[in-house]
């Protein structure tokens, strides 16, 4: 969200780490600025290609600085599938273009909707598991380092899909995550 121009100063993360926008280029032609939307390539000063990885999030040094997440708790929807949810499994988190492990914490509640509507018909604190077609209150510890956002605040950046042998068991969206805190 917002507009990044030649000579910002910008954080990439996770990692924090600091750079200027050195060009921006837009089917091969340079140009000054790039709105919210344009696909485009970005020069930057200050941090190597190399260093890049697919899922890094990178904001403007006095606007917006990322910072790598160490937990998050989550709104989810346990997919029409065979397996119940567990507190200690791992399972493998697609969000904004990163694929990474992430292991279920702890389950807060559980909610079951009534049938046809979206109104919750019973609630239920600390469960053991969340079952199929279930929505539960949960808390994630990314296995890897990651940017997560809440989902109110970066929408983007804040919904994601859970994926176990290659299926998708549940998806959500960040409620609150918990940043490092850089040195």
């Amino acid at each position: 969200a917002g507009q990044l121009r030649v000579g910002q100063n910008v954080v990439v993360s996770p990692g924090g780490m600091r750079g200027k926008v050195k060009s921006i280029q837009q089917h091969y032609k340079e140009g000054k600025s790039a709105n919210p939307g344009d696909l485009v390539g970005v020069g930057l000063e200050g941090i190597a290609v190399r260093d890049l990885k697919c899922g890094f999030i990178m904001g403007l040094e006095e606007k917006y600085s990322p910072k790598t997440t160490v937990s998050f708790e989550a709104q989810i929807l346990v997919t029409n599938q065979q397996y119940n949810i567990r507190e200690g499994a791992c399972h493998v988190m697609d969000i904004h273009g990163a694929h990474i492990p992430v292991r279920l914490q702890s389950i807060s509640a559980r909610h079951k909707q009534k049938k046809g509507t979206k109104e919750i018909e019973d609630s239920y604190p600390n469960p053991e598991y969340l079952k199929p077609s279930e929505r539960g209150e949960v808390t994630f510890k990314p296995l890897k380092p990651v940017c997560v956002e809440t989902s109110d605040v970066y929408n983007h950046l804040g919904r994601f899909a859970i994926r176990s042998n290659g299926a998708i068991i549940a998806v959500g969206a960040v409620t609150a995550a918990v940043k490092l805190e850089s040195k």
